[in-house]
């Protein structure tokens, strides 16, 4: 029942887990996996930020959670996982396009990408959810953009207006 995104997500983060600790379940240890998500490396070798291993952790807790309502694992060790704790994730300042960016951008790119950059940029909907829209989810007669419950995050409908607007002097029919 999970998403195709999911189902990738979760085998991106698992697969070297499991390539790790090609063993029974039941005997990879906390320590063990403390060690493996500070060990943690990207795709060129440079250690991963403290939200990609948060993630890989959140995975694990995940996957052990799993094992004990499969009776793979005891409680205490589905719990003692759980209680591993977050690393220190790293602030980041979001940016903000002007304008005259966001222009540019939208004006080097081709076909359906500068559709989905301009619905990025406007929309305000999650990556995820915009990888997983269909053209007929854009409903132009009713000047909307729809997002059913099935591809929203939090499972329910979302309606976003399709606003006429005006920018360099021209106005645009969204």
């Amino acid at each position: 029942g999970c998403s195709e995104e999911h189902v990738r997500d979760i085998t991106k983060r698992l697969e070297p887990f499991a390539k790790a600790f090609a063993c029974q379940i039941g005997s990879v240890t906390p320590p063990l996996v403390r060690e493996y998500l500070a060990d943690l490396r990207g795709v060129k070798g440079q250690p991963l930020t403290g939200r990609s291993r948060d993630n890989a952790r959140r995975m694990i807790v995940s996957l052990f959670n799993f094992a004990r309502q499969q009776r793979y694992v005891p409680r205490e060790l589905a719990d003692e996982m759980a209680e591993i704790p977050a690393p220190r994730i790293e602030t980041v300042t979001t940016g903000i396009f002007t304008p005259d960016n966001l222009g540019r951008i939208l004006t080097a790119a081709e076909g359906s990408d500068q559709a989905l950059l301009a619905i990025a940029a406007f929309a305000g909907l999650r990556t995820a959810e915009l990888h997983r829209l269909e053209w007929q989810d854009i409903l132009p007669a009713e000047r909307a953009l729809f997002v059913p419950p099935e591809k929203a995050k939090t499972a329910s409908r979302r309606v976003i207006p399709i606003m006429r607007a005006q920018g360099h002097g021209r106005i645009v029919n969204c």
